[in-house]
């Protein structure tokens, strides 16, 4: 039996890096009780990502560093660690702040190159855009489901 579409094993690593990437987002979101509108900005920004490629990385980076920066000033912490920022951890959570803005980066620019190997590979726009929206939406619900059935 044919399969019915044959992916290139680099771009099977780009998706695979894709799922285990954004599945973590979704577990972070639901870890910090992430608002439902930055579940959903969150989203658009994807979806433009998918749609654009390389040439949204400039709005994305702002939509993350205006994420970040707002659980900066809320001093955002944990929900299954009690929600509020203990004084004893505020060097912890500042670190952990950073990377968490490093780790959003590398996957809207790992998004962003997945699309453009997309294009150059031959998929049409709608293939490209509609592949990656997928592989994001299923990780993002994936990492909240993970997160409830580790967190009760």
């Amino acid at each position: 039996m044919k399969p019915l579409f044959k992916i290139n094993p680099k771009i099977g690593l780009y998706f695979l890096t894709l799922l285990f990437g954004y599945t973590g987002v979704g577990w972070i979101f639901t870890a910090f009780g992430a608002s439902w509108g930055v579940w959903l900005g969150t989203i658009a920004v994807i979806l433009h990502l998918s749609t654009a490629g390389i040439e949204a990385i400039l709005l994305a980076n702002a939509w993350v560093l205006g994420v970040v920066f707002t659980a900066v000033l809320r001093k955002t912490w944990p929900i299954f660690l009690g929600g509020y920022l203990p004084k004893k951890n505020a060097p912890l959570w500042a670190i952990l702040m950073i990377l968490l803005w490093f780790f959003a980066i590398l996957f809207i620019v790992i998004l962003g190159l997945t699309r453009q190997k997309l294009q150059r590979m031959g998929w049409n726009d709608k293939q490209a855009c509609l592949s990656l929206v997928a592989v994001t939406g299923t990780a993002f619900s994936l990492g909240w489901m993970v997160f409830q059935l580790s967190f009760p």
